[in-house]
């Protein structure tokens, strides 16, 4: 059994520090040494991404927007105890308390971590869509204990043992097998709790105990289950609710990210694969696993995003980035146009006879009034033929000019979301900048998009 990550804090004379608003200051920290983190880390095999990702369409079919209150289950499951030094854990949650000072993704993870947590991702999709989503999250199994620092923790208990679900990464059959056992294993384990009706949402999250195989930076849990998406095929997927309800996916992520000396919170994994259930679709190479739009897009490098707090712990995924322009009209174009942030450049009005002026604001605003005869707007599309068109947008790091600070939970676990500097009296204000921690001081963002290659790639 590996031992999960505990940072000790002792610079007991930095408390003062962050006790204000309970907000802790971030900054960004070296390039390089944010590169070599990432490149210590693990990709997925392509074989299992090609295997388990949503049915692809032939050509981009226009479907409502995905607004208002959206209901998502979230399913605690760990697995019978093991002591297998090729899992990080023992198969169970870990809820043990810290000798030391909390820190941020420190244990217990019980309850109240997780709903917590769940708040960090209702704000991120609350900016990202403009405010026009709200996820509504609801844990089961139901939980009797939901204070900070409970050492209990109800969960489904799946049959095997974790390093069973994922044996041999290499063995490509074995792999596809154990992966679709295990979501067999996930809903029908949960289908029977008679208090659960999978019918009441409207998208699906596994939490399970331990951490994933992206973060064992040593090698030396190989039987760590990965963080992915699933999308099972009709004879793989589980009837529920006495057969009323056929499940064919959901997202799954660890209960940590933190290991082998590397501290992390689970947010930015969370908010990449829950965006596959919006439509977003993977933006990095998933052949080879190197980055494509990078940092600019939650579906690429946007989680690989690390900051240091006071005390210097460096945090990988403290603060995710927003999705780029192109993923956020998948379920949101409609509503982008009807608020005026999105239009075809046809549509603005010209300064003079051959000249625009434009003013294009930054992609974090959640301002949802614009009037339509300005032009001042978000995003800008601009055709080049029936295929193909460019798109930009403003991807600034501090709107305001005042940094940004991360208002935590009253346990200093878990990250909410940003705020501004905690200088500032008002440092509990959700300010929306998820794009601080672009490279540089972010800008003017230009995307050639061809649907043609995107949607009949053969």
């Amino acid at each position: 059994m590996k031992k999960i990550l505990l940072v000790l804090i002792i610079l007991l004379l930095n408390i003062s520090i962050l006790a204000k608003n309970n907000v802790i200051k971030i900054k960004k920290i070296n390039p390089q040494k944010q590169l070599d983190i990432i490149n210590k880390q693990k990709r997925l095999p392509s074989f299992i991404k090609k295997r388990f990702k949503p049915k692809r369409i032939t050509f981009p079919a226009k479907k409502e927007d995905i607004t208002g209150n959206y209901h998502l289950l979230i399913l605690l499951v760990d697995f019978p105890e093991d002591d297998n030094p090729k899992t990080t854990g023992n198969g169970k949650y870990d809820l043990s308390i810290p000798d030391s000072l909390f820190t941020i993704s420190s244990p217990p993870h019980n309850a109240y971590y997780f709903e917590k947590t769940m708040i960090a991702l209702r704000y991120y999709y609350k900016a990202a869509s403009f405010e026009n989503i709200n996820i509504i999250s609801h844990i089961f199994p139901k939980q009797t204990a939901l204070s900070a620092y409970d050492s209990t923790l109800i969960t489904y208990t799946l049959p095997n043992e974790m390093a069973y679900y994922n044996p041999d990464m290499n063995n490509y059959d074995l792999t596809i097998s154990r992966f679709e056992q295990l979501f067999t294993d996930i809903f029908e384990t949960a289908d029977k709790d008679t208090s659960l009706h999978f019918a009441d949402y409207d998208g699906y999250l596994v939490i399970h105990a331990g951490s994933d195989w992206q973060h064992d930076i040593y090698g030396d849990t190989p039987n760590d289950i990965p963080s992915f998406n699933m999308t099972v095929s009709e004879d793989v997927a589980v009837a529920v609710d006495n057969g009323d309800v056929i499940i064919d996916h959901t997202s799954i992520i660890p209960e940590t990210i933190s290991q082998d000396g590397q501290l992390g919170s689970i947010n930015a994994v969370m908010v990449h694969e829950m965006g596959h259930q919006f439509g977003f679709v993977d933006l990095y190479n998933t052949a080879a696993g190197f980055p494509a739009v990078g940092y600019f897009d939650i579906m690429d490098s946007g989680g690989f995003t690390f900051a240091a707090d006071t005390l210097g712990n460096i945090i990988e995924g403290a603060l995710p980035v927003l999705p780029c322009v192109w993923s956020r009209m998948i379920p949101w174009e409609n509503t982008m146009r009807e608020q005026n942030r999105l239009k075809d450049i046809c549509e603005l009005n010209p300064s003079s006879e051959d000249t625009f002026y434009i003013e294009i604001l930054a992609a974090e605003k959640p301002d949802n009034i614009y009037n339509p005869d300005d032009n001042k707007l978000q995003f800008i599309k601009i055709p080049i033929n029936n295929n193909e068109y460019f798109l930009l947008e403003n991807r600034e790091t501090d709107i305001d000019n005042k940094e940004i600070a991360l208002k935590v939970d009253s346990t200093w676990r878990v990250l909410l979301y940003p705020v501004e500097n905690v200088d500032f009296p008002d440092s509990t204000n959700f300010n929306y900048e998820y794009d601080y921690l672009l490279p540089g001081l972010g800008g003017l963002c230009i995307w050639h998009i061809d649907d043609d290659v995107i949607y009949n790639p053969d």
